[in-house]
């Protein structure tokens, strides 16, 4: 078909109005949208976007991932599989980072992967258990009161539920389990008459937190938790009663703290959740309570709610800001927005991806692997999902500044976490990854290949609804400095499960490609500038929508999808 813009004369010898429309997609800023109407959705939605996350300028390409440290395996390997399934940061209480520690866990112990490169990490701790959840644990950081050099008294403690306690002590730079005995410095808790003291079954810890300058644990399979003195790491642990207050039943899977204004200014809240679904939210200095009845704190219960069912892991909450985020068969609930009365619908972070995570994580609900975690300096928070059988690895992730959702997809992450700026993954077959650069799979020794990345815009029918639409013409608008290569394609009438063809893949390495055009493809080479590049589209429908597929080895920021059609008139 011909777009002429040539001057011709209509039936009255006026001049004729043009036949070609314009339309420009804006970058998809608002990111996946599952929850309008296909009909109503905005221009800045869209129907998924891989690998392209919803930024600030447009839609940016994540950054790479590149191996730091492989060889976390035994030899021969003694659990079923060798994957990296949580990251540890930890920071010195000293201005020095030659004490800064990262650890990677497995199934077979916790592992010192501090250098970048490290092929033959020390092993500095072998697990008895290597079955799951093995190696999916939690982490705390607690500096007591004998820290007074900077050193003596700062702690790292890690937990999992088959292989308990564990505490990396600063000033030693070892690791080891708790004491448990009946000394009054070892981990012990008194019996029902309160006279004899008890070893405590520090090999039966499944989780470990710190609030308000005491260490809180829970024990597998267990509806209440222990915590210890005040500022101490050892002595007499006590019993608190959760299990009686959660109607719905389930283990304790874990507490947190939240920052809030619950009424009487700023405090740090304690929040219990359970495994079936009960969140209770404490607010108090000390959870002890006199035989009077009276309590010290005083320690009382400020708030309870339901939030559905959680997953097996205990890695489903995160703190950002003065929020606390909870994942569970309802989605992401957000405890401020219950802390204003909102329904989960309205208050949850994720509701515009709810249609996927629901039934995610109802499927993967008996996992160890979901995770919920942020990366402060690339501005996201991520929900780690278990690796599905035979589709590619998926993670949800969610602009912080902007709330927008996007999915990363083939980056082989178990565990992850933040240490000194950069995002650290745990991978299979004894890796641990950064994200960082452009590439993908980057090996300590052999280049990575090209990020790849796919989206479908909204649908739009800028001519009415009742009309149809032939589009000829889509120029995609982006910025970026390297190579690119990208076929775009009219997608009609809410067809979402239209699939385009991915182009040739860009050279990783070596002579770039320059500034070339070919006709349904298109390679994008040069420096730090704002670029476009037409391409022809076919069909006709009453609404149309773009859809884009590609893939780079520079951090492309897509703009926009400029769009020339004609319509046809009412059919």
């Amino acid at each position: 078909m011909g777009y002429s813009r040539q001057r011709t004369l209509g039936r009255y010898g006026q001049p004729t109005p043009p036949t070609i429309t314009p339309f420009t997609f804006p970058a998809s800023t608002g990111g996946v949208n599952a929850v309008d109407g296909l009909m109503l959705m905005p221009p800045t939605d869209c129907v998924y976007t891989t690998n392209l996350m919803p930024s600030e300028y447009g839609l940016r390409l994540r950054k790479g991932y590149q191996e730091w440290a492989t060889g976390c395996v035994e030899d021969p390997p003694r659990a079923p599989s060798s994957n990296v399934n949580s990251i540890i940061p930890f920071e010195s209480n000293i201005q020095s980072v030659s004490n800064d520690r990262l650890f990677a866990v497995t199934a077979e112990g916790i592992w010192d992967v501090t250098l970048q490169n490290t092929i033959a990490p020390v092993q500095e701790v072998t697990f008895t258990q290597t079955s799951n959840p093995a190696g999916f644990g939690v982490w705390t950081e607690f500096t007591g009161d004998a820290a007074g050099d900077g050193l003596r008294g700062h702690y790292l403690f890690y937990a999992d539920g088959l292989n308990g306690i564990w505490q990396y002590e600063e000033a030693t730079d070892t690791w080891s389990q708790p004491p448990s005995g009946t000394a009054g410095t070892d981990w012990h808790y008194m019996d029902t008459d309160g006279t004899t003291p008890l070893a405590f079954p520090v090999d039966n810890v499944a989780f470990v937190m710190v609030h308000k300058q005491r260490i809180w644990v829970i024990l597998e399979d267990d509806d209440d938790a222990w915590y210890l003195p005040l500022a101490s790491v050892t002595g007499e642990l006590k019993k608190f009663t959760f299990g009686s207050k959660m109607p719905h039943g389930g283990n304790l899977v874990g507490l947190w703290n939240w920052t809030v204004d619950g009424g009487n200014g700023v405090d740090d809240m304690l929040v219990a959740v359970s495994r079936g679904g009960d969140v209770i939210v404490y607010q108090g200095e000390d959870p002890e309570i006199t035989p009077s009845g009276s309590a010290i704190g005083p320690w009382s219960t400020r708030g309870a709610w339901f939030i559905g069912e959680t997953p097996e892991s205990r890695r489903i909450a995160t703190t950002y800001g003065p929020d606390l985020f909870i994942l569970s068969t309802y989605g992401i609930t957000s405890l401020n927005g219950l802390l204003r009365g909102d329904a989960l619908g309205q208050s949850a972070p994720s509701k515009k991806v709810n249609r996927f995570l629901r039934p995610d994580v109802e499927t993967g609900k008996n996992s160890s692997a979901w995770q919920l975690t942020t990366h402060p300096a690339d501005g996201f928070l991520q929900i780690i999902t278990p690796k599905p059988a035979s589709n590619p690895y998926l993670q949800y992730n969610m602009n912080l500044q902007t709330m927008a959702w996007g999915f990363w997809e083939g980056v082989p992450i178990f565990g992850a976490d933040s240490w000194n700026g950069d995002y650290f993954m745990g991978g299979p077959d004894g890796k641990v990854y950064v994200n960082s650069g452009t590439l993908d799979n980057q090996t300590l020794t052999e280049t990575g290949e090209p990020i790849s990345f796919r989206t479908l815009t909204s649908f739009q029918a800028p001519a009415g609804h009742a009309n149809y639409n032939r589009v000829g013409i889509i120029r995609t608008v982006g910025v970026l400095a390297g190579v690119a290569a990208l076929n775009v394609k009219a997608v009609y009438d809410y067809a979402i499960q239209t699939e385009v063809s991915p182009p040739v893949s860009v050279p990783s390495s070596g002579d770039n490609i320059w500034d070339s055009a070919v006709w349904d493809l298109t390679l994008w080479d040069f420096t730090l500038e704002g670029k476009s590049f037409p391409q022809g589209a076919l069909g006709m429908g009453r609404t149309f929508a773009v859809a884009i597929s590609g893939n780079s080895s520079s951090r492309i920021n897509i703009v926009s999808w400029d769009v020339l059609f004609n319509t046809g008139g009412y059919l």
